[in-house]
């Protein structure tokens, strides 16, 4: 009976200490894994592959390296230069949101003139959020000549 106690007792003993064995060496294995993806992401750098048009040709479809699809307004990737073998990184990304928003001022400002309603410079401004986009946004138009 004592036998038998003390060869449970050992082999979890032994249990216990190949199972940590292993464990260690598995979190290494992963941590070496997690840490070389890692370097190889932030040193791959994502391109455009591809660019679909929409039938009306309002929005592009961009097909990057790392299989992600983005729907940007054609405007907004035209102006920010976006062309296929073009490096995807942060900064186009912001360039690209900047330019929508720019685009989506430019449109509401138009609405608000297509409503009938004549509004001066500073209503027209206060009316898109009067921050500098809306100042910006504004002063194109008065360049065009749609805004005295």
């Amino acid at each position: 009976m004592a036998a038998k106690k003390l060869v449970k007792k050992t082999s979890k003993k032994v249990s216990k200490k190949v199972a940590n064995k292993v464990a260690k060496r598995v979190a290494g294995k992963v941590a070496k894994k997690t840490v070389k993806q890692a370097a190889q992401s932030a040193s791959a750098t994502v391109r455009v592959v591809s660019i679909t048009p929409a039938r009306d040709g309002a929005m592009w479809k961009l097909t990057l390296s790392d299989r992600r699809t983005i729907t940007v307004p054609a405007d907004a990737a035209q102006s920010a230069k976006i062309k296929i073998g073009a490096t995807w990184t942060a900064r186009v990304a912001t360039r690209i949101q900047d330019a929508t928003q720019d685009l989506a001022a430019f449109q509401q400002a138009l609405k608000l003139l297509g409503s009938g309603t004549r509004l001066s410079y500073d209503a027209l401004v206060a009316k898109l959020g009067g921050d500098a986009r809306a100042r910006r946004t504004v002063a194109d138009l008065v360049a065009a000549g749609w805004v005295e």
